[in-house]
């Protein structure tokens, strides 16, 4: 039987391994104000995976499809997005206290609605965050395997930017099936945001 591997550190990635070929046609919806929606689908075979390019909060749910000729095409996996009481990374991207005092609150938010264990990554100390000790503050990720999903919060360049550096072509946003988005990593452009709404966008704490 073929293994189906779903992390969210720091995107939605789907990963089948094993020793029985097969086509799998994958589908990721996304819970928005109680509607269930399609935002994206795939087809894979065994020994591959796929990502989802948004690295923000979703209320997902992932369905794995497999193809016979005697069932026709029946599901084999599902996973919806659920990190209560499972550890959650979430990268405070600056080198501005007063940002990552922002950032901070924003995160104990998130844990407080979600009852996730919160792990924050910071280049600042507990003390300069004003955390408590039921927060854990570290410096260095080493394995990104050991939480169930982690969040970077930071100021990304757009996806025009992203596309203008690196591919010289000059997309200026992200599409799936519903919508449109700044980038894969901020969903709205944060030039024209609060800092404390940059983190509430990539946390699902704001409606967007």
């Amino acid at each position: 039987m073929n293994n189906f591997n779903i992390t969210f550190n720091s995107m939605p990635k789907i990963n089948i391994t094993g020793q029985i070929p097969a086509e799998y046609f994958i589908e990721i919806y996304e819970y928005v104000n109680e509607e269930k929606e399609l935002i994206t689908d795939f087809t894979i075979p065994t020994n591959n995976y796929i990502c989802f390019l948004r690295e923000w909060y979703g209320d997902y749910d992932i369905h794995i499809w497999e193809w016979n000729e005697k069932e026709g095409l029946h599901m084999v996996a599902s996973h919806r997005y659920d990190d209560k009481n499972k550890k959650v990374l979430i990268n405070l991207d600056t080198y501005h206290l007063h940002e990552a005092l922002i950032w901070t609150n924003k995160a104990i938010e998130y844990r407080d609605i979600h009852g996730c264990e919160l792990i924050i990554k910071s280049s600042f100390k507990k003390e300069e965050l004003c955390v408590d000790s039921s927060i854990k503050i570290i410096t260095e990720l080493n394995d990104i395997n050991e939480y169930y999903a982690i969040y970077n919060i930071g100021k990304y360049d757009t996806e025009f930017e992203w596309n203008k550096k690196l591919t010289e072509t000059v997309l200026d946003k992200v599409w799936n099936k519903n919508r449109t988005y700044c980038s894969y990593r901020n969903p709205r452009d944060w030039h024209y945001i609060s800092i404390d709404d940059v983190a509430g966008d990539i946390l699902g704490l704001n409606e967007i």
